[in-house]
């Protein structure tokens, strides 16, 4: 299942004790992952958004995050391309890319 689905009013994250349930609760919801980049951006409070989505703003000093030895649940990852495109390099470089960084 995707563990993601109630990240709206609980946070499930994994760290050195175990998984923590953390309920929240604020004045914004958003339900799209580029709202919440763009509130957390502004300023406008705390998110929880996957690496791929903030790594240059957390490199660059935009964002801290807040719970580094904190894990946030896996969410799948879809590649969906023709298949015959396959042959074309830069496709094949792009997914031999995600598939290194996101795992199979």
């Amino acid at each position: 299942g995707d563990e993601w689905r109630t990240a709206g009013t609980q946070w499930r994250m994994t760290g050195a004790e175990g998984e923590v349930l953390v309920e929240v609760s604020g004045s914004m919801v958003a339900n799209t992952s580029a709202g919440l980049y763009q509130a957390a951006r502004a300023g406008l409070g705390i998110v929880m958004l996957p690496d791929a989505l903030v790594q240059r703003d957390l490199q660059d000093g935009r964002l801290v995050a807040l719970l580094p030895d904190y894990h946030l649940p896996r969410r799948p990852t879809h590649l969906l391309y023709v298949q015959d495109r396959y042959r074309l390099p830069k496709l094949r470089s792009f997914v031999e890319y995600a598939t290194g960084l996101w795992g199979r």
